[in-house]
């Protein structure tokens, strides 16, 4: 009886789940209802989740339907709905504040327009597409780095093609070019060199590992924008491959430990395994 019982919840568990922590530098929660999570590789993230990151933190969750959501430091992201069904797919998430870079996966080209992530300011829609955006206090800064998206506000829609972005903020919405140097999240600080770090304190040394795990994270961010931008800036056959439902080319990063993650793989290969 005890056996039948645990394969019914595992099952149940199974099926709730809508995806997984495929790669994570730092610290990171999973808000489940009232209950608070540590995430780690390999966690599966279930709808309704939240996701908060540390200001140290740069985590990727990969979606049952290919879908990669990957989350900068200091953020909150919330997986509201979710359905990767034949019949009705759905895909209603929303970042409340900091970084974040998606790539859609089978959702965003057999249903687009049932595709949206959600900001304080707008509603972002899409064709199969690579696109990021930095949630502030004061403004919203979104781009599109292949494909095409909408940025839907109270006001007015606007269409964002690839190489572009928009910043909405109290002031009217500026359109303009992309400039990775407008994301304070890719600013990467001055890293340090160990060679020449005097001795410090066992505090000081945390902290300084610290400082360089933020700076990697950072970094990794950086060149994982500019690859894509590289990739995809000079590919104008993008939109049109999209509209008849090629496969989306899905990056590869490496995390601390050398572990790295493939988006169309849904498979993690490190040192150890």
């Amino acid at each position: 009886m005890k056996a039948i019982l645990f394969i019914f919840f595992l099952t149940l568990s199974l099926e709730a789940n809508i995806g997984t922590i495929a790669a994570l530098i730092g610290d990171a929660k999973i808000h489940r209802g009232k209950t608070s999570i540590k995430a780690n590789i390999g966690a599966y993230i279930d709808e309704k989740d939240i996701i908060t990151t540390s200001k140290r933190t740069r985590i990727q969750v990969i979606l049952k339907d290919n879908t990669i959501i990957t989350i900068g430091p200091k953020s909150q992201f919330a997986f509201n709905e979710y359905s990767n069904s034949t019949k009705k797919p759905k895909l209603n998430f929303r970042i409340k504040r900091g970084f974040f870079k998606a790539i859609s996966g089978k959702i965003g080209k057999i249903a687009p327009s049932r595709f949206k992530i959600r900001t304080r300011s707008a509603t972002i829609g899409i064709r199969g597409t690579v696109f990021m955006g930095e949630i502030g206090e004061d403004s919203e800064k979104i781009a599109c780095l292949k494909g095409a998206i909408t940025i839907q506000t109270d006001l007015k829609t606007f269409d964002i093609p690839k190489g572009d972005m928009i910043i909405l903020s109290k002031n009217q919405p500026q359109l303009k070019k992309l400039d990775i140097k407008e994301f304070k999240t890719l600013k990467a600080k001055n890293s340090h060199n160990d060679k020449n770090m005097p001795a410090t304190s066992s505090t000081n040394d945390k902290a300084s590992q610290d400082d360089l795990l933020a700076n990697q994270a950072q970094q990794e961010l950086t060149d994982e924008i500019e690859s894509t931008l590289e990739d995809e800036m000079s590919d104008n056959t993008v939109p049109d491959m999209l509209e008849h439902g090629e496969e989306l080319d899905k990056g590869s990063f490496s995390t601390s430990n050398g572990t790295k993650t493939r988006g169309d793989e849904q498979v993690i290969v490190g040192p150890n395994n």
